[in-house]
């Protein structure tokens, strides 16, 4: 299992966001958070990434609880995962190629050319031509700049993506182009992706989706199965045009 949450309550000083939620996240997964503003899917990435610890209950990732672990064991955790913010953060002063190369640069002692191969070889995959390796972020589309971000994710191959609001801000041609990247990359290199997202099109490539209200989650199953939700919140969301987009 990769991510395990058993009865996990969280939140900062006085205020709870979680109240007692469980779900499990399976090796190979494509599972979305979805939830109004304030139902806590940030806070549960934070968990996620073991930037924040529980108030109660269990977390573990990769099959450790994160509970009594050191800094230095949590970010042998963080070492496994791979992350795509909202805005792409890449570095402005990097090409393209540099920004991939990174993190690669940081972590691994391996000779510069296997490091900038492999960089290559990630953004090829997520759909960047060699003429665009040696822009500046500032030289690229939205779309190009969120290929660019998921290749820095992958550089040191993870086992589990996260991404937050991948497809924010993307026309729709684009964000339907990024949604079937995603699917490629599970495919093709087994790795497990959590994202959070509004845009309920996107649904369409998950395997799960975990629905957050209130700080509990209401609903815990396929894409399809949400039409079956007794569950207020979720009954208006599928009413919606965009809804009907998830089948």
């Amino acid at each position: 299992m990769i991510v395990e949450f058993e009865e996990v309550y969280s939140g900062y000083g006085n205020t709870v966001v979680h109240k007692g939620i469980s779900f499990k996240v399976e090796s190979s997964q494509i599972v979305a958070i979805v939830g109004g503003s304030g139902a806590g899917k940030t806070t549960l990435l934070r968990l996620i990434l073991g930037l924040l610890k529980p108030l109660k209950g269990e977390v573990r990732l990769f099959g450790k609880s994160i509970k009594n672990l050191s800094e230095e064991e949590l970010q042998k955790l963080r070492d496994r995962m791979g992350v795509v913010f909202q805005f792409s953060a890449l570095f402005g002063s990097m090409t393209v190629l540099e920004n991939v190369m990174y993190p690669v640069i940081k972590k691994r002692k391996l000779d510069r050319s296997i490091v900038e191969m492999n960089a290559c070889f990630k953004l090829s995959v997520c759909g960047l031509k060699p003429e665009d390796f040696y822009k500046y972020p500032q030289e690229l589309s939205g779309g190009m700049k969120k290929k660019t971000a998921l290749a820095r994710a992958l550089s040191l191959d993870p086992e589990l993506l996260i991404l937050d609001e991948p497809t924010s801000g993307l026309d729709p041609i684009s964000a339907e182009e990024f949604d079937n990247l995603i699917k490629t990359v599970r495919d093709t290199f087994g790795t497990t992706v959590i994202m959070v997202t509004h845009d309920l099109p996107s649904l369409r490539i998950c395997d799960k989706v975990l629905a957050l209200r209130e700080g509990k989650i209401v609903f815990d199953g396929k894409p399809q199965e949400l039409f079956e939700s007794e569950d207020p919140w979720i009954k208006e969301l599928v009413k919606t045009s965009r809804g009907k987009c998830i089948l």
